[in-house]
């Protein structure tokens, strides 16, 4: 059975009901975006998206995603591919600010989920965390992924 939670509510309600309760099966967690009559973009859902894992770290854990273990992480991504999504963390080190500021990202075209990103920056050890997410690739209908336009349709 599909739970579906819809964005009428308060984001942090929302996450507060996906992330006090144990994980659940992948792609099970079904959301909807009311953007009005605007469309659904893709960088609308990475913002959303991106929001939900910070917030539910932080709610799940009282800390920063920086400072998960990796234990931690794991339980996050069971969280996420209960959504539909998946995440990863890229970290680096950088001996300035301009230094962090020149790499930027490349957009395909058109835009895909994952030329989006947030930085978290550790200025005192010089560390940035890129971190990115995805649609977890996990068959909805044979022949058919997450992330398809048939299967995706203002639904993330």
């Amino acid at each position: 059975m599909e739970s579906r939670v819809t964005i009428e509510t308060n984001l942090q309600e929302i996450v507060s009901q996906i992330f006090n309760a144990p994980p659940k099966e992948p792609c099970s967690i079904g959301l909807e975006l009311d953007m009005g009559d605007d469309d659904v973009d893709i960088y609308g859902i990475f913002e959303v998206m991106s929001q939900v894992l910070v917030y539910g770290a932080k709610l799940k854990y009282e800390k920063d995603l920086t400072k998960l273990s990796e234990n931690e992480l794991n339980t996050l991504h069971d969280y996420m591919k209960s959504m539909g999504f998946d995440f990863s963390v890229n970290s680096f080190e950088f001996s300035s600010l301009d230094e962090l500021q020149k790499s930027k990202r490349q957009l395909s075209n058109p835009p895909k989920l994952e030329d989006f990103g947030i930085k978290l920056v550790d200025r005192e050890n010089c560390i940035c965390h890129d971190i990115t997410l995805s649609f977890y690739q996990h068959l909805v209908n044979p022949g058919r992924q997450i992330g398809d336009i048939g299967v995706f349709d203002r639904r993330i």
